[in-house]
């Protein structure tokens, strides 16, 4: 008869799957050979081991959100139109009598000396002096002595004058006169009525646009956090 011992139990409650794998599992003897002879006893005993494991329930808490109704007061600006006086500023003229002096031109013509130059051919004669001649003169004498001496001198003479006449061109300014006109201004005093601008201020109107602020209520659905389990 063959007899089997109670099964080892190696029971770990795991919440997770990583502290499952934190436990090293014992060995397992699933199978066991039993050879009998005729030396054997009769009764031959032996134990086989199983790793065995079961399923236990746990709660885990979960978050949901829950939708739920609330009355909420805001601020609605309501427009409205108002007038807005301003000041504006507007041209306008007025018949004023002026005098004031107005610069005219007339034409004035008057005699004015100009010069010009002016040529002319002419004969000019002028005295030239003749040439000069010169030779040796030897005069002798005595001294003291009695006895002769000469000495030799250079005598210049000069030839006779004579007149010299050449053309040439001689030029002078010469007055004269001409008309110029020309237009000069001159000054008279002109009065009439005039146009005079000037400014005055009146009073306009422009829209502007304003806001009231009016208190409101309405529903707006908002949520909450709850906790629930299983």
């Amino acid at each position: 008869m063959i007899r089997f011992s109670a099964l080892k139990k190696s029971l770990a409650v795991c919440l997770t799957v990583m502290a499952c794998h934190a436990f090293a599992e014992p060995d397992e003897a699933k199978v066991l050979n039993l050879k009998r002879n005729s030396a054997t006893d009769l009764t031959m005993t032996g134990s086989l081991s199983q790793n065995v494991y079961h399923e236990e329930e746990y709660q885990a808490d979960y978050t949901v959100s829950i939708p739920y109704e609330e009355e909420e007061t805001y601020q609605e600006a309501v427009p409205y139109t108002v007038s807005v006086p301003y000041t504006d500023y507007v041209t306008d003229y007025r018949s004023e009598y002026q005098c004031h002096n107005v610069t005219h031109y007339r034409q004035e013509c008057h005699q004015v000396t100009h010069y010009r130059q002016q040529c002319h051919n002419e004969v000019q004669c002028h005295t030239v002096p003749g040439d000069q001649t010169c030779h040796d003169v030897t005069e002798c004498g005595t001294n003291v002595h009695g006895q002769p001496i000469c000495k030799t001198r250079r005598v210049c003479e000069q030839g006779s004058s004579q007149q010299r006449c050449d053309n040439r061109q001689v030029c002078s300014n010469e007055p004269y006169s001409e008309q110029e006109c020309r237009n000069e201004p001159y000054s008279e005093q002109e009065c009439g009525n005039v146009q005079v601008p000037y400014q005055r201020e009146v009073t306009r109107y422009r829209d502007e646009t304003r806001y009231n602020y009016v208190t409101k209520t309405r529903m707006v659905t908002k949520y909450r956090q709850e906790t629930r389990c299983c």
